[in-house]
């Protein structure tokens, strides 16, 4: 029996078991030899020793052990010999030839102490604490490791499982293990996983085509049939898409799994304003011909449905792997991004022009038409003498897949970044680590969907059970009540109480007219008081 698991089949005694521990003599008896090597090793813990089993004699009638002896485990000659090739700095226990022993037999089914020996050769340990290290002494039951296992799973990291145990057994010291043999288990645990981790994979997607008719998956595999990039989606994640894919936010991360796979999760905006994932990859790299392949396999999970409008940063394999696989999606650059890259790169040529970093904002959330922003742009750099600068030039020769001047008649609901996919990929980091299996990752992705449903159904209550309260008498107010969901509702019935505040004036009878804002308000879109709103002559009013 492997010493570490000696109380695999016994409680671990309690600390006042150790303390009251009695020494062993010649006589007493047990009914098995492993109740004797647990009867030594409580007596070994409360005295400061570990021990191991020695010689053993088999029964020649019965061909089974009927003589065993329990050593100290400094029992051998000390052979260890020092080597400056040593590659990997440890530790060891230094042998003494200690002759501690007990000795027990078999005899008509009974195991007696038939001699003993108890004087040491060396020093015990100093503190009965540290005993609790030593090999012989550290047990983690099968209940022990269900509930680790439970634990892990439901992402309690590895300092807040031993505080649980802590809890149960009076404190860390009476726990016998530590948060280094807990990390063990867990390592070894992840290490079975990931040698048959594809296998497992495959087994969930099977269970899940199972148990839910429009789960659908894609593998991607090289020449050698060796798995390169995996996507899947379910019936919910298609089902949103039928609703809501006209608009689609793409980005990608790492540190999900232990392969190193980056994880691109295609998102979109439910009639709930939330996010909601359409379907998932986990992806070989990042080229374009990768991103081509997760874009097909999307499409053709959907029904070939492409996007009309999707946000990604400004990663080029993207851009390429888009204009291929959805040629006939309009491609927008974060704003986010691009602005952030430019106060980064350009941080010390805008500290010698005053105002030059703030001004590019207002021109770029303020400009109405391409036109007009282009004009702008033009003149706030002729004033800032910043014609020519390579990086502000490079940003506008790509104005026209970032400014929101040129996106006015598309798609892109509530967003012009892709801060839906970043907290999307915080919301995932939250359920998986970096050290995880694909099978985990599955795992933990089929969770979230599960509470984001479970969140679903708090607003469908809200929405479907109750009745918004309106905000005024107006029957345009009324007739988006019955249209919209609670939370779109709020902002429409928002943007209504705004418009209270403009007046109209007649320019010309159904062609132009004038909108004054006579009352100012928190957080108002835009700086101007005054704008002029054309009417196409082939456009009712």
């Amino acid at each position: 029996m492997e010493m570490d698991k000696k109380f695999a089949n016994k409680k671990y005694p309690t600390m006042q078991e150790i303390s009251e521990a009695s020494t062993p003599t010649v006589g007493m008896e047990f009914d098995s030899k492993e109740d004797a090597f647990f009867f030594f090793a409580v007596y070994a813990r409360r005295v400061g020793f570990a021990i191991k089993k020695d010689s053993s004699y088999e029964s020649k009638k019965t061909n089974e052990i009927s003589r065993q002896a329990f050593a100290c485990n400094r029992c051998r000659d000390d052979t260890y010999i020092d080597s400056a090739l040593r590659q990997r700095r440890t530790s060891r226990i230094v042998q003494t030839k200690c002759q501690v022993r007990m000795f027990v037999k078999e005899y008509r089914g009974k195991w007696s102490i038939t001699n003993i020996r108890l004087e040491h050769n060396h020093n015990l340990a100093p503190s009965e604490w540290i005993v609790r290290f030593m090999k012989c002494h550290r047990s983690m039951s099968a209940s022990d490791k269900t509930l680790i296992h439970i634990l892990q799973e439901t992402r309690v990291p590895p300092r807040n499982i031993m505080k649980i145990f802590r809890k149960t057994r009076g404190s860390f010291r009476a726990v016998p293990f530590d948060t280094k043999n807990l990390e063990n288990e867990l390592a070894k645990e992840r290490k079975k996983i990931k040698n048959r981790d594809i296998e497992e994979v495959l087994v969930l997607f099977k269970e899940a085509r199972e148990k839910m008719p429009g789960f659908t998956h894609s593998i991607d595999v090289d020449s050698e049939n060796r798995v390169k990039s995996l996507f899947w989606t379910y019936q919910i994640g298609r089902a949103n898409y039928s609703r809501f894919g006209q608009f689609v936010s793409f980005d990608t991360t790492f540190s999900t799994n232990q392969y190193g796979m980056p994880f691109a999760p295609i998102i979109g905006v439910d009639n709930y304003g939330k996010t909601v994932v359409f379907g998932v990859g986990l992806l070989e790299d990042e080229r374009a011909d990768t991103f081509k392949w997760l874009f097909e396999e999307f499409l053709s999970a959907m029904d070939n449905k492409h996007p009309e409008t999707i946000i990604t940063d400004q990663d080029v394999a993207m851009g390429i792997a888009i204009s291929k696989a959805l040629p006939y999606t309009i491609h927008r650059f974060c704003n986010f991004h691009i602005s952030k890259n430019l106060d980064d790169k350009l941080s010390l040529f805008f500290a010698v022009r005053g105002s030059l970093k703030e001004e590019p904002r207002a021109v770029i959330s303020n400009s109405f038409t391409p036109e007009e922003f282009e004009t702008e742009w033009h003149d706030l750099l002729q004033r800032h003498n910043a014609l020519g600068e390579p990086h502000l030039d490079r940003i506008y020769d790509i104005s026209a897949q970032w400014v929101p001047a040129y996106f006015k008649e598309s798609f892109f609901p509530f967003t012009s970044s892709t801060g839906r996919s970043e907290s999307t990929k915080s919301l995932f980091k939250h359920y998986v680590k970096r050290k995880d299996s694909i099978g985990t990752f599955f795992k933990e992705y089929m969770i979230i969907q599960e509470k984001k449903q479970s969140d679903l159904d708090r607003l469908r209550e809200k929405s479907e059970l109750k009745e918004s309260v309106n905000w005024g008498f107006n029957p345009l107010e009324r007739e988006a009540m019955k249209i919209y969901t609670d939370p779109i509702y709020g902002k429409f019935a928002d943007e209504l109480r705004k418009g209270t505040a403009y007046n109209v004036e007649v320019v010309e009878e159904k062609r132009l007219y004038k909108v004054i804002r006579v009352s100012n308000y928190r957080n108002a879109e835009f700086p101007r008081s005054t704008y002029m709103v054309s009417i196409s002559p082939d456009e009712d009013v």
